[in-house]
């Protein structure tokens, strides 16, 4: 991640002045899905709905796709998507209604 969009997004969280693995903290370790997922039961992951939409040229598209098979592991229902498409404003356009309509769910149960 180039170090204006760190600066402007995550170094109030994690710390300023950090570059490569150095940015990979403590407090992100400690808030990282991936290892929220493995350290919860699926019992416990089971509470919450999940919907993850993601852009195949979108650079958290990996991430995404391991935090799915982290999911699938345990058997916790979710929805995954990747689409065509980058981490941009025309991209979650095209996906709102469906991700909308996913979260509308949760309010009938």
């Amino acid at each position: 991640m180039p170090d204006i969009n760190y600066d402007n997004t995550f170094a109030q969280l994690y710390g300023r002045g950090l570059k490569g693995k150095d940015r990979l903290t403590k407090a992100w370790y400690a808030n990282s899905p991936l290892k929220l997922v493995d350290e919860r039961s699926a019992d416990a992951l089971r509470q919450v709905r999940y919907w993850i939409d993601c852009g195949d040229d979108d650079g958290l598209s990996r991430a995404n796709s391991l935090l799915h098979i982290a999911l699938m592991e345990k058997r916790v229902p979710h929805e995954f998507r990747i689409r065509d498409g980058g981490h941009t404003w025309t991209y979650w356009r095209t996906g709102i209604t469906d991700a909308l309509a996913f979260i509308g769910v949760s309010f009938h149960q």
